[in-house]
């Protein structure tokens, strides 16, 4: 089940703009976030926020097969880490 409170993905990386990749109420793919920097560095940033909902996919997933594991201290703290990630991208952090 999809827990999450944001538009589904995928999103789309269309120049600088992301936007959704299933169309909404709208006729029109949803413009979801504009990157202004035109250097490297903007490039970079809007590759990641239109991966946003994919990697949370990846940390869900990641947390159900070792949710239950007995892990080493280094799993351990990577299934931390991941459910850091996820609580803010849910807004509880």
């Amino acid at each position: 089940m999809d827990k999450s409170k944001w538009t589904p993905g995928p999103w789309i990386l269309d120049g600088r703009s992301i936007r959704a990749g299933r169309k909404t109420q709208m006729a029109v793919p949803r413009v979801l976030a504009t990157v202004y920097a035109h250097d490297a560095l903007g490039e970079a940033d809007a590759c990641l926020i239109a991966a946003a909902p994919q990697l949370a996919e990846a940390l869900r997933d990641l947390e159900s097969a070792m949710g239950g594991c007995s892990c080493s201290r280094t799993h351990a703290a990577l299934l931390a880490a991941a459910r850091a990630a996820l609580a803010t991208a849910e807004g509880k952090r």
